[in-house]
């Protein structure tokens, strides 16, 4: 199983909360085993050390759960730099690259470092972490910027709401050539064919998360929050596995509409219940 978990899932194992110890042993069984590879994220390991200043104990342990139990094979890339080199790749007509950082990537080497800390490999780390994030904030107010633009046009239609089905058949295509536009390779994908750029995962979730925000805006009275790029974010990393697992019931809903094959949506509890 190729597994992606939102941080809150690493942040419920640490403290134990609705996980035994007897789960965490077949967990980490089955990772030895090799039946399931967690990828991981910069987005996570951000998020762990979010409490770095406040706890720096607490904060170090959850980091190290999290390097133990994670695919070191497996480290994603960004998810701008996800999207945008498998949108460029389709525009060539080249396979679907790989998902993950060179081998050789600096993150990676930060990242060793955190398996037995001095607090000044953690000064070091840093740095990296904020320049991913910058990268990600450019993501963040794409994604943001696009969605406005759907809504704009969506507020016409707040009076006759139809399914999600139907609310992604008429917007993805455009929507996908925003994606495309924003690559540099509109006029390549267009020649290609925009179906087929929703053919690619990473695509198909940016854009399917980005519509199903923009639905439940429109039509469910779902307010917008701080998180909510960052669950863009997990969502499109997400698209790299077969399995998302995360605690936040509200993301797992918006995911679950979206029309992507082979992606099943669990929380913490169905997670483990796959693995025993």
């Amino acid at each position: 199983m190729k597994v992606y978990c939102d941080t809150n899932v690493f942040d419920h194992i640490h403290k134990g909360l609705g996980v035994t110890d007897g789960d965490l042993r077949t967990l980490r069984s089955a990772i030895q085993r090799g039946d399931v590879s967690i990828f991981l994220s910069v987005l996570n390991i951000e998020e762990s050390l979010a409490a770095i200043r406040a706890d720096p104990a607490l904060a170090i342990r959850e980091l190290w759960l999290v390097l133990e139990l994670a695919d070191w094979n497996g480290i994603l890339k960004p998810p701008d730099i996800l999207v945008t080199d498998d949108i460029i790749a389709y525009a060539q007509g080249a396979a679907v690259p790989q998902p993950f950082l060179d081998g050789d990537h600096p993150v990676r080497a930060g990242l060793q470092m955190m398996r037995n800390p001095t607090q000044r490999d953690i000064e070091e780390l840093l740095p990296l972490l904020n320049e991913s994030r910058e990268q990600k904030e450019d993501f963040r107010n794409g994604m943001r910027a696009a969605r406005d633009k759907v809504l704009e046009r969506t507020k016409k239609l707040s009076g006759c709401r139809s399914p999600f089905a139907d609310y992604w058949s008429s917007l993805a295509l455009s929507f996908a050539e925003g994606y495309a536009e924003r690559a540099g390779v509109l006029e390549e994908c267009r020649n290609r064919g925009i179906v087929g750029l929703l053919d690619v995962r990473s695509v198909r979730m940016g854009v399917g998360v980005n519509l199903s925000l923009a639905y439940a805006e429109t039509f469910e009275g779902f307010a917008p929050k701080m998180g909510d790029s960052r669950d863009q974010q997990h969502a499109v990393l997400a698209s790299a596995a077969d399995i998302f697992v995360t605690q936040d019931g509200k993301l797992a809903g918006l995911i679950g509409r979206i029309p992507i094959d082979g992606l099943q949506v669990l929380d913490l509890k169905g997670f483990l219940e796959t693995v025993r």
